[in-house]
């Protein structure tokens, strides 16, 4: 994707999430030690969310989640996104 649709994409999606600028550049710099096909983002407004992208396609299928949730659970999620990405 161009750098100007990316930002044209980000600008978007956290006008949609009321987020500011600085959670936008807070999320945008998180790295995970290691690559993963899960993305995991969290807002002060919407909470917990997992995103699982959609092969072949620009889309991703998002999950929020509560804070609350433990660990296994959460990952059991992530799974069940997995899985409803790849029947897409």
């Amino acid at each position: 994707m161009p750098v100007a649709d990316a930002a044209d994409s980000v600008r978007a999606a956290a006008a949609h999430l009321g987020l500011s600028g600085e959670e936008v550049h807070g999320t945008l710099a998180l790295r995970h030690p290691r690559p993963r096909r899960v993305y995991e983002s969290h807002s002060a407004r919407l909470g917990r969310q997992l995103a699982w992208p959609v092969s072949g396609t620009r889309f991703a299928l998002v999950l929020h989640v509560p804070d609350r949730w433990p660990e296994p659970m959460t990952r059991k999620a992530a799974r069940a996104l997995n899985a409803a990405a790849a029947d897409y």
